[in-house]
């Protein structure tokens, strides 16, 4: 063996995953550990599991809170609409804002059956 080289095969494998130092009250830890044992995961493999959700889950609650939005937009949008075709008595206007679902684009309605969809109410 060369002095100053490494062993060939020594040291830990690549896994493709990095290390990350995280501290926590032993109270986080009892949780992680006995949520661990309860689902047959490490320690590690839990705590990232964790991680992952609350992250997915903070991105499908922006997610809805734009489409929230943009629906809170579109109603106005809609309304001002309708209260127009009904002041001049547009009646093909008015059966355009009924048929919002086949709404073509740059209508005040394109978009909403994903946002709809995305709110779980479509």
């Amino acid at each position: 063996m060369a002095r100053g080289r490494r062993r060939a095969g020594a040291g830990r494998k690549a896994s493709g995953k990095v290390a990350m130092l995280v501290r926590v009250s032993p109270k986080v830890r009892g949780a992680i550990e006995r949520e661990a044992q309860r689902t047959g995961r490490s320690l590690s493999a839990q705590a990232e599991a964790i991680l992952l959700e609350a992250a997915l889950e903070r991105s499908r609650g922006e997610r809805k809170s734009r489409a929230l939005a943009y629906l809170i937009t579109q109603a106005g949008k809609v309304m001002e609409a309708a209260a127009l075709a009904i002041a001049t008595l547009d009646k093909a206007r008015a059966h355009e804002l009924a048929a919002w679902r086949n709404a073509p684009i740059g209508s005040p309605f394109y978009g909403l059956p994903q946002v709809a969809e995305d709110l779980g109410l479509g």
